[in-house]
């Protein structure tokens, strides 16, 4: 018997289908998949084959039974084995009842979470953090500094207080949280200014050439960068431009990966901005909830914003207020530095014109370029429209294709 909902517990129960004759996992509410919730935090496909082997009925399965005593067996043929008594709720019965059952098992593991927080590693006279309601976690400011006690820094796991959703609870993405706050410790230690990724002057008389530059680098960047896709909606890339008073030159300058919050802190105050992040688009469609095995199919190549995969998405700023955003088509590769279709119409430029144009937004530049995967002149060829009889065909083959227009 395995008590838990989490990866540890079907982690357990995946090793030891092979050896037990029955494993079972007991818990109260039912677990959420990654698949589904995009969080790696949740149950991974690769450890949820109890649930194949309960649908078969194979001697391993999941139940809700609540369990409110163990004790070990002291004699007679079951000598040394647990005896685990159950009061499961069954409100879904007619009427609704109590079960109260008694079971014997030979082993329990109990996989019910943890409390990271230590109240005896401070003098807490001296130094008190303050944690969640919980008690599991310290809370921090946007520099995973503690919110009560200055310059008490925390790393690894605890940085998931902040991040609940992306990858901050594993090695994956608390390193990416690392490395900014080393980042940030040390330009505060050493009094000098984090440096930009990449810098260039744009002439706005002549902004084309500037914004190119730029755009190339954004391309590289969001192919490239580990923080900005572990660390989804959480990390953004901040893209600054200044110096725009005089209407000669502005300065482009793309900063490092840091939470979302800390850029507001830092950049916010600059009229002209653009934050690129990584976002999942799945919540539009149907309610949210739809099983994310239907999305077999592209999202539609003539809306960006519709991409339900995992893209990149540039958010336009002015005077504090957002004003637009940019969505490069999410990637069958996970790449946007090149595009995985070879055909002789395709627009390789598609991606590098999401970011010129979120730039020109930025600037109060009217030009915009093209983000079709196909040049115009052949979207005709290379998307025709489909007549009712075909669309008919393609639903009765497929008949979940019909739940996926967007709200």
């Amino acid at each position: 018997m395995i008590l838990g909902r989490g990866n540890s517990a079907f982690e357990i129960a995946h090793f030891l289908i092979d050896i037990t004759a029955e494993t079972r996992v007991v818990t109260r509410s039912l677990p959420s998949f990654a698949r589904q919730s995009h969080n790696v935090h949740d149950i991974r496909s690769q450890v949820a084959d109890v649930f194949d082997l309960m649908q078969l009925k194979a001697n391993n399965n999941i139940v809700s039974d609540r369990v409110v005593e163990i004790n070990r067996i002291e004699s007679g043929p079951n000598l040394g084995r647990l005896k685990v008594r159950y009061e499961t709720p069954c409100p879904h019965w007619n009427p609704p009842r109590w079960m109260r059952r008694t079971g014997i098992v030979d082993e329990v593991i109990v996989c019910c979470g943890f409390n990271y927080t230590m109240s005896n590693v401070f003098d807490m006279e001296a130094v008190n953090p303050v944690c969640d309601d919980q008690g599991k976690y310290c809370l921090l400011n946007s520099t995973w500094e503690s919110v009560n006690v200055p310059e008490l820094y925390f790393i690894g796991a605890p940085t998931r207080v902040n991040d609940p959703d992306a990858a901050s609870g594993f090695v994956h993405g608390f390193r990416c949280n690392i490395l900014a706050l080393g980042e940030l410790i040390s330009e505060k230690a050493s009094g000098k200014p984090i440096s930009p990724l990449f810098e260039c002057e744009i002439n706005m008389n002549h902004p084309g050439d500037g914004l190119e530059k730029v755009s190339v680098y954004l391309v590289e960047l969001v192919s490239k960068s580990m923080p900005l896709f572990e660390l989804f909606e959480y990390f953004g890339s901040m893209i600054t431009f200044e110096n725009l008073e005089d209407g000669g030159a502005a300065k482009a300058s793309v900063w490092p990966s840091f939470p979302r919050q800390y850029n507001n802190e830092r950049w916010g105050g600059i009229s002209a901005r653009v934050e690129v992040i990584f976002e999942y688009g799945f919540h539009q469609y149907g309610e949210g909830d739809l099983p994310t095995h239907y999305f077999t199919l592209p999202a539609d190549h003539f809306d960006t914003s519709k991409s339900a995969y995992i893209h990149p998405v540039f958010h336009v700023y002015h005077d504090e207020q957002e004003v637009g955003q940019f969505h490069m088509q999410e990637s069958l590769v996970g790449r946007w530095d090149y595009d995985d279709y070879v055909d002789e119409e395709t627009n390789v430029d598609q991606y590098k014109n999401v970011a010129f144009n979120a730039c020109a937004s930025a600037l109060g530049l009217s030009e915009r370029r093209c983000v079709l995967p196909v040049y115009e002149e052949f979207v005709d060829e290379c998307y025709p429209i489909m007549d009712n009889s075909e669309v008919e065909m393609a639903l009765a083959v497929q008949p979940s294709l019909s739940l996926l227009k967007t709200k």
